[in-house]
């Protein structure tokens, strides 16, 4: 049941426009919601919130499903959402009857404006590192939970860190999901030097890579109780642009 006041489309193009004159530009909506699975989205004088289609593969069986993202106040709740995210912000009673699964922060960076923070002694990079077996073994070893691995059509840039020896000790990604947002993906550090400035190093030599690209917005999402990851990404130059909940039901 829709509220009083509430305007609903199922036209993408028109989405866009409500989420840009609700959030601004860049926003978390039109990156993590492409034109392609997008269903339908909502708004009224204090909130918004759309859908997509979501396909999900159990053995020989597709699921279809819904996945929500919302914003504002008094947020409209699609009753066919499986999984969605909602601002932390919100009242616990909005969402006391859902299983909260984790929580979320959207970051953002204007590459084209960049100015290096972070001192890159003692390491080199190399962009669009082609040592894609050396990088699939890297992440598997030191950040075996990561995204995004070589291989991926989303894959636009890998960057990579190494020592005075040579050896990897950071790498990166740069993404393009297939709503066009650019996104920053599997960063991960040696797991035996950490601390050393190596997270730094290789979240500033992506800014600068994403530069080189031309990319107008680069985005990323990191856990909320990753808090170091947190802090090395603001120290870069990156900026809060929501914090979620992520439901299911």
């Amino acid at each position: 049941m829709h509220n009083a006041g509430e305007e609903v489309t199922s036209d993408y193009l028109v989405a866009a426009t409500w989420a840009s004159a609700f959030l601004g530009t860049p926003n978390v909506a039109t990156v993590w919601i492409p034109a392609k699975d997008f269903v339908s989205a909502h708004r009224s004088s204090t909130s918004f919130s759309l859908s997509r289609e979501v396909r999900t593969i159990d053995g020989d069986e597709v699921r279809i499903g819904r996945y929500g993202l919302g914003f504002g106040e008094n947020i409209f709740i699609d009753p066919e959402w499986t999984e969605f995210s909602l601002p932390r912000s919100l009242p616990k009673a909005v969402t006391a009857e859902f299983t909260l699964d984790g929580q979320w922060d959207a970051h953002v960076i204007a590459p084209g404006t960049y100015a290096s923070r972070v001192k890159n002694e003692g390491f080199f990079t190399n962009s669009n590192d082609e040592d894609s077996e050396a990088i699939t073994e890297f992440l598997r070893t030191h950040a075996p939970t990561s995204s995004t691995y070589p291989g991926s059509d989303e894959v636009l840039s890998w960057v990579s860190i190494r020592n005075g020896a040579g050896e990897l000790v950071g790498v990166a990604a740069l993404t393009q999901w297939e709503s066009g947002g650019k996104l920053l993906s599997s960063v991960a550090v040696h797991s035996e030097m950490r601390g050393a400035g190596i997270g730094a190093s290789v979240v500033g030599a992506s800014v600068e890579r994403a530069k080189e690209l031309g990319i107008e917005h680069l985005l990323l999402a990191v856990t909320r109780s990753n808090e170091s990851a947190i802090r090395l990404y603001e120290k870069v130059g990156f900026t809060r642009l929501g914090q979620f909940n992520h439901f299911s039901r």
